[in-house]
C-alpha cells in the first residue's frame, strides 16, 4: 500500500480565520512545528522549516499547490516544472543516459512531458509518441528486459527466444518455432533486476494488456505491418500496429495490472479503490493524519515503501524516485 504524501502551500491568498505565528504561516497547534492548511478534506502539511508566505522561491519541496490555477500564482520566473506543483518533473536517466521520456520536455508537442505522457513507459524510453523505446534492438530472436537500457539477450535474468509465441508477434523476423527452448526466465534475477521497471499490466518483455482489463495482450515494440503508423496510444486498437504476444506469466517476469493500481492505458481507478481513513476523535479535525488526507488513502496501489503518483490528489514524485511508472514514484538507477 502506499500513502500519498499531499503538500500545500499557503500564501497570502486571505485565508479566512487563519491563525498565523510570527512567521506568517498558518500554525497546526503549539508544539507541531507543522504548517497546516486546516481543512479536513485536504489536511496537507509544508515542510515546517520554510515559511509559508515564501510561494515563489521555487522549492521543490514546498512551492506546491494541488491545484493547477493557485500554482499559476507563483513567480512567472520560476522554470515550469521547478516549483513542486502539478508541473513538477526531476530530470530521471536512465543508466547514467537521458532520454525523451525522463528528460522533463514535452517533446512531441502534445502538452504532456515524461511520465503524464501516455506515450512513456519509463526514462529509458526515447519516445513520447509511440510505445517503441526506441534505444536499441537486438538483431537476433533472443530478448530479455524490454524496460531497462537494452533488449538483450537476457543479461539480466529475463532471457527469453521470441520464436517461442506461437502469436508470432515480431514475424516475419522471428516466426513461430514450436522446438524451440523456451523456458528461459531466471525468476529470481528478473524479478529483481528488471521487475520494479516492469509497468502494471505487462510482462518483462513488452507484452502489455491494452486497453488494461481487455484481456488483449500487445507487443510494445512490434513492427508494424503494411504502412500501418507504430504500436502507440493513437493506434493500440489496430492489429497491424500493436500486435499480439502471449504474455509470460511466470513470477519474476509478469507485473498484473490490480483492480486497483494504474496501469499502461488507464488513468482512473474506482471509488472504493480509496477506503475512508480513520480520524483520531482525540484531535481537531484537520490536524490528525499529518500527510495523509482525511479523504482516504488509495489501497493496494503500490508496494510497500512507493509514493503513489498519476492521480490530480497525488503528490509530485520525490527526487529520489522522481519517475511515476503506472501510479508510482520509482527510481532507475
Amino acid at each position: 500500500m502506499r500513502i500519498p504524501t499531499l503538500v500545500f502551500v499557503l500564501s497570502s491568498l486571505g485565508m479566512a480565520g487563519c491563525s498565523c505565528d510570527a512567521a506568517g504561516d498558518a500554525d497546526a497547534g503549539p508544539g507541531t512545528g507543522l504548517d497546516a492548511f486546516v481543512d479536513p478534506a485536504v489536511d496537507a502539511f509544508v515542510d515546517p522549516s520554510v515559511d509559508a508566505a515564501r510561494v515563489d522561491g521555487g522549492s521543490t519541496t514546498t512551492d506546491a499547490y494541488l491545484d493547477p490555477s493557485l500554482d499559476a500564482q507563483l513567480d512567472a520566473a520560476i522554470p515550469p516544472g521547478v516549483d513542486g506543483g502539478p508541473g513538477s518533473c526531476f530530470v530521471a536517466q536512465c543508466a547514467g543516459r537521458t532520454y525523451a521520456c525522463g528528460d522533463c520536455i514535452d517533446n512531441d508537442g502534445d502538452g504532456l512531458g515524461d511520465s503524464r505522457d501516455p506515450g512513456c513507459i519509463g526514462p529509458c524510453d526515447d519516445t513520447e509518441d509511440v510505445y517503441d523505446i526506441a534505444i536499441g534492438d537486438t538483431p537476433t530472436c533472443l530478448i530479455d528486459c524490454y524496460f531497462d537500457e537494452d533488449q538483450g539477450p537476457g543479461n539480466d535474468g529475463c532471457r527469453y527466444d521470441q520464436t517461442c509465441d506461437p502469436l508470432e508477434p515480431d514475424a516475419p523476423r522471428c516466426n513461430y518455432d514450436p522446438g524451440a527452448t523456451c523456458d528461459r526466465i531466471d525468476e529470481e534475477m528478473c524479478g529483481t533486476v528488471c521487475g520494479p521497471l516492469v509497468p502494471n499490466g505487462c510482462d518483462c518483455l513488452g507484452c502489455c494488456e491494452l486497453p488494461a482489463g481487455s484481456g488483449n495482450f500487445v507487443y510494445l515494440g512490434s513492427e508494424p505491418l503494411d504502412g500501418a503508423p507504430r504500436c502507440g496510444p493513437d493506434s493500440v486498437s489496430n492489429p497491424d500496429s500493436c500486435r499480439a504476444c502471449t504474455p509470460v506469466r511466470v513470477d519474476g517476469c509478469f507485473n498484473e495490472c490490480g483492480r486497483c493500481e494504474l496501469c499502461l492505458g488507464r488513468t482512473e481507478l474506482p471509488p472504493d479503490c480509496f477506503p475512508p481513513t480513520p480520524i483520531d476523535a482525540s484531535v481537531p479535525m484537520g490536524v490528525d493524519a499529518g500527510p495523509t488526507p482525511d479523504a482516504g488513502t488509495p489501497d493496494l496501489r503500490c508496494p510497500a515503501g512507493e509514493q503513489p503518483c498519476g492521480l490530480p490528489s497525488d503528490a509530485a514524485c520525490p527526487s529520489t524516485a522522481p519517475y511515476c511508472l503506472t501510479g508510482c514514484c520509482i527510481d532507475f538507477g
